[in-house]
């Protein structure tokens, strides 16, 4: 395995995604190619309305990745002595407001 994404159930309507890519894979877009395959899912087949991350202030290529993908950022906060930038992108599914 290379590359990995999950999208965890944190309320009924929100889900918190995480990716991860190996090192040597990293620059493939690979990342990007997961963030896509988890928002068409979170779109097409979960009952979510917004997917959230948080990614730490230094890991600049998957800041860039989650704002191409269309995540905007909703704030900053300490984790683990490290600062973070919490990040969202509300997703929606006309078959799912039916």
């Amino acid at each position: 395995m290379i590359g990995i994404v999950t999208v965890d159930n944190l309320k009924a309507d929100v889900g918190e995604v995480g990716v991860a890519v190996l090192a040597g894979y990293q620059g493939y877009s690979i990342g990007t190619t997961l963030m896509e395959l988890a928002i068409d899912w979170g779109t097409d087949f979960s009952s979510l309305d917004k997917l959230v991350l948080t990614v730490f202030t230094e890991n600049k290529p998957a800041i860039h990745i989650y704002h191409k993908v269309g995540f905007h950022d909703t704030g900053k906060l300490l984790q683990d002595g490290r600062e973070v930038i919490t990040m969202e992108k509300l997703i929606s599914n006309k078959s799912k407001k039916d």
